[in-house]
C-alpha cells in the first residue's frame, strides 16, 4: 500500500461508538467510553477499537482518498499537524488494510470485464467436466 494509491473504506464496514454498544460487551472491553469500534460484518477479522481521533480520519476514506488528502483533510479540520499526523496513523492504516478495511481503487482502464477473463469462459467446460466426473462416480457405485 503506497501512499499514493486511492483507497475507499468498503461500503459495509461500520464504525460505532463504544458508548452505544450493549453493556455487557463493554465490560468486555478494555476502552474508554469515548472510543469507537470498526467493523466489517461478515468478515472473518474481529472488530477494532479507535480512539475518536483515529475514527475520524478513517471516516475519511467514506469517499475516494490517497492517504494524503486524507490526512490534510483531517488534519485541518482537527487542527494536527500533518506530518505527525500521518506518523503516527500509518501504522494503523496499514494494519486496517491488512485487515481489509478498504482497497486500492483499480483505474478504469486497468479493469478487466467480465467477459474478457479467460477463466470466465472456461467455466461452463469446466462445469460440464465436473459434471461428467460426478456421473461416473455414480454410475461406478451401482
Amino acid at each position: 500500500m503506497a501512499v499514493t494509491d486511492p483507497l475507499i473504506l468498503h461500503p459495509d464496514v461500520v464504525i460505532v461508538p463504544v458508548s452505544e454498544l450493549p453493556a455487557e460487551i463493554r465490560t468486555q472491553l478494555k476502552c474508554d467510553d469515548e472510543d469507537f469500534a470498526i467493523s466489517r460484518p461478515l468478515s472473518r477479522t474481529t472488530s477494532k477499537i479507535l480512539n475518536a481521533d483515529a475514527a475520524r480520519l478513517v471516516e475519511e476514506f467514506r469517499k475516494p482518498s490517497t492517504i494524503v488528502e486524507a490526512i490534510i483533510r483531517h488534519s485541518s479540520r482537527s487542527g494536527t499537524n500533518p506530518q505527525e499526523t500521518l506518523e503516527e496513523a500509518y501504522p494503523l492504516l496499514s494494519q486496517l488494510a491488512r485487515f481489509g478495511l478498504w482497497s486500492p481503487l483499480v483505474p478504469r482502464r486497468l479493469r478487466r470485464s467480465p467477459r474478457s477473463s479467460r477463466k470466465d469462459r472456461r467455466l461452463p467446460v469446466m462445469k460440464w467436466c465436473a459434471a461428467c466426473r460426478y456421473w461416473k462416480m455414480l454410475s461406478s457405485i451401482r
